[in-house]
């Protein structure tokens, strides 16, 4: 199952990569020029960004909030069409800018999926903390401290395949067949590993794109004036992002799409109502 899902992904992407530009080409453009004014704006240096959240806290953290909810809106968008495509054939305008219910919701759930990763998260760093303190043997105090992260590490590497089969309740919700955590964790069974193996396969290469890129324009960067080579790493870091987006939500639409049809053989039609 992981090799199909994994070639299912980078297959979905190839073969559609005319749909995959239109499904984040136009927010991706909204997204550039939200970091080129940030970056006009000083907040791309961190000196900056601490000399305004003193002078205008109100002003600062107004900004930030417009720029999360923005991109939040735009990645479900971007979400929805690439979901509704590969699950239901709708090709996504040339122009994608649309927020509508379909995103809406499934904005909303991906906030709630974005809740249960935070307190998962801190629940396998309290229980880390908890078993740390307890093979140390010493007194409560921050010697135990260093040991902290590797256990949490272990246990969200443990967790992570639940937390894939629940993250199927995104592409449940694009689709308009919209389904709890529980019942995303029943109806992905067995898919948890083959993602998360998925997942992390696709990513390594981009983590190493990343640095080349970096790379790259730390070699050029003494040639060129700053701003060319701010607006260089922007666009190159905008293309990047398009990409590696598209393909980590293709891992869960196809994963989806084969829990549909494993659950349309033996139980019938999904009913959203159940």
């Amino acid at each position: 199952m992981f090799k199909a899902i994994l070639k299912g992904s980078v297959q979905l992407c190839l073969t559609n990569f005319d749909n995959l530009i239109k499904a984040a080409g136009a927010w991706t453009v909204v997204l550039i020029l939200l970091n080129i004014t940030h970056q006009m704006a000083g907040f791309g240096n961190q000196a900056t960004i601490q000399q305004m959240a003193r002078q205008n806290p109100g002003q600062f953290w107004f900004v930030m909030t417009v720029s999360i909810v923005l991109q939040l809106i735009a990645s479900s968008s971007i979400a929805v069409a690439w979901h509704r495509f590969a699950l239901l054939g709708e090709r996504p305008a040339m122009i994608h800018l649309r927020f509508g219910r379909p995103e809406f919701r499934y904005f909303l759930y991906s906030l709630l999926l974005a809740l249960l990763m935070v307190l998962v998260v801190a629940g396998i760093a309290f229980l880390a903390l908890v078993v740390t303190w307890m093979i140390s043997g010493l007194p409560f105090d921050w010697s135990f401290m260093p040991p902290v992260p590797a256990f949490a590490l272990i246990g969200f590497v443990l967790v992570s395949p639940v937390l894939m089969r629940v993250g199927l309740m995104l592409p449940a919700a694009a689709v308009d067949e919209p389904m709890g955590p529980f019942r995303a964790d029943r109806f992905g069974k067995g898919l948890g590993w083959p993602m998360a193996f998925a997942t992390i396969c696709l990513i390594i290469p981009f983590m190493v794109l990343d640095f080349a890129i970096t790379f790259l324009i730390a070699g050029i960067g003494s040639e060129l004036p700053q701003i060319l080579v701010g607006l260089q790493f922007i666009m190159l870091k905008g293309l990047e992002q398009i990409i590696i987006t598209v393909l980590l939500l293709s891992v869960i639409t196809v994963a989806y799409a084969h829990a549909r049809r494993r659950h349309e053989m033996t139980a019938g039609p999904i009913d959203p109502a159940v």
